[in-house]
């Protein structure tokens, strides 16, 4: 049985904070996701420029990827974090780097699969990793013309005790649709 969009994220405890759509949106949806947390605060330029840092520094990670020569992808790196368009496979890249420079847990899923299982997590992986990752970021992938995709953070959605409750185990979820 196919559920709608919503009710499988209410399922979940999820909801969705939605992003611009100007190429960058990754790195939007990555930032909504941490800012999220109160522990972070983090601009999308912050995270251009570690995940820029991160393929620099590390390119033997990440060169058997690369299907151009090093230089050309290190521009089109550049020209992507700074105007959100690239003419390789960045993406991918993209996505494995934020995992290891942010040292987070990354699932995708997609808006077409969300009713089935995570469409994959990436991991931290480049030993040794720096820090252990103790935080999940969860988004969600759609397809818009033209074939490409489209990120949007997913946070889990807030839980108001009950106050009358002295053992707090009822809670209530509310849910807002987008």
């Amino acid at each position: 049985m196919h559920l709608p969009l919503d009710q499988i994220l209410e399922d979940r405890g999820l909801r969705v904070i939605a992003v611009p759509t100007d190429g960058l949106c990754l790195l939007h949806a990555v930032k909504a996701v941490l800012n999220n947390d109160e522990q972070f605060h983090i601009t999308t330029a912050g995270i251009a420029k570690i995940v820029q840092a991160e393929v620099r520094d590390n390119i033997p990670h990440y060169e058997p990827f690369f299907l151009m020569p090093v230089r050309d992808v290190l521009s089109d790196l550049d020209a992507y974090l700074e105007r959100g368009k690239y003419n390789s496979d960045l993406g991918d890249i993209a996505i494995a780097a934020i995992c290891n420079a942010i040292s987070v847990h990354l699932t995708i899923f997609e808006e077409r699969r969300i009713d089935e299982e995570p469409s994959y997590t990436i991991e931290l992986s480049h030993p040794p990793s720096r820090v252990e990752s103790k935080f999940n970021v969860s988004l969600l992938r759609s397809s818009l013309p033209k074939e490409h995709y489209h990120y949007d953070a997913l946070v889990m959605m807030p839980v108001a005790v009950d106050p009358h409750d002295q053992d707090c185990l009822k809670t209530k979820v509310t849910f807002n649709s987008w």
